[in-house]
């Protein structure tokens, strides 16, 4: 996996982060990787809500697609995640810069 990288079963998120956690551990999920921790955890969400179903629908096609061309943040199961962690987290939470990296509408 590489550094910035994110991959979700279940309730197991993995990441490949680069930093250390200091100071306040809300500050450093919300800004590391540019919220990908946040957007993980929609994954989490997502696979909730689908089951079993997510491996097929989403997990496996997920991959596929980040091992693609760079399109892989506008695939529909990845702005999925970013809106359920988006309605989830709050606008608080979740920034426009977030939204930069982890769309939710595009």
């Amino acid at each position: 996996m590489k550094v910035g990288n994110g991959m979700t079963l279940g309730n197991f998120i993995q990441i490949k982060d680069p930093g250390s956690v200091t100071g306040n551990i809300d500050n450093y999920i919300q800004t590391s990787c540019n919220g990908l921790y946040l957007h993980e955890y929609g994954h989490t969400i997502q696979s909730r809500h689908y089951g079993l179903a997510y491996l097929f629908n989403i997990g496996i096609p997920s991959i596929i697609s980040a091992a693609g061309n760079g399109e892989h943040c506008q695939k529909w199961f990845e702005r999925q995640a970013s809106r359920y962690a988006k309605y989830y987290f709050g606008p608080s939470i979740w920034t426009p810069t977030i939204d930069l990296y982890h769309p939710t509408n595009r």
